[in-house]
């Protein structure tokens, strides 16, 4: 496929290593909410894209596991603070 011939390893693990040491930079723990929050829902927009867009399916399984994802993230939350 086309996508994938494109694809350049590095930059993904750039990309990693700046998103992973972002947290110890940054203290503003609402600009940091945000970020996540960003970055989750472009998560959830490719996952849409895939599924729904190239695969042309229609599915709310991901929907769920990704809820449960949020719920399990909040109690843990919640839990530490």
């Amino acid at each position: 496929m086309k996508v994938f011939a494109e694809f350049k390893p590095k930059w993904f693990v750039v990309f990693f290593l700046v998103m992973m040491s972002v947290p110890l930079f940054l203290r503003d723990q609402y600009v940091l909410q945000v970020l996540i929050m960003v970055l989750y829902f472009a998560y959830l927009a490719s996952c849409w894209n895939i599924v729904g867009g190239f695969a042309g399916l229609f599915s709310l399984g991901h929907a769920s596991f990704i809820g449960l994802g949020l719920m399990a993230q909040l109690f843990c939350f919640f839990n530490i603070t």
